[in-house]
């Protein structure tokens, strides 16, 4: 990782961190989770979208990705917030 790109990877440590303590203090309240949850995948998305369009390296393939790991944390987060 280059120093240049270091702003980029603290605004998506930002933004997975602030997810996780909200997610953890927000406990109680199931909806607020998932509202949590949902908008760190979006999030997490476009952040990749915008970082690659930054450095002018976007393809297909790349969007894609980030479209996959974004739905897995979404499945992981809600099965972790609706388990038994």
């Amino acid at each position: 990782m280059r120093a240049k790109h270091l702003s980029h990877y603290f605004s998506l440590a930002g933004i997975l961190m602030a997810t996780a303590i909200g997610f953890i203090v927000f406990s109680y309240d199931k909806n607020f989770q998932l509202a949590l949850i949902s908008s760190c995948s979006i999030s997490y998305f476009v952040w990749g979208i915008v970082h690659h369009i930054i450095h002018k390296d976007l393809k297909l393939e790349i969007i894609f990705e980030y479209l996959v790991v974004a739905a897995i944390g979404f499945v992981i987060g809600v099965s972790v917030i609706f388990r038994s």
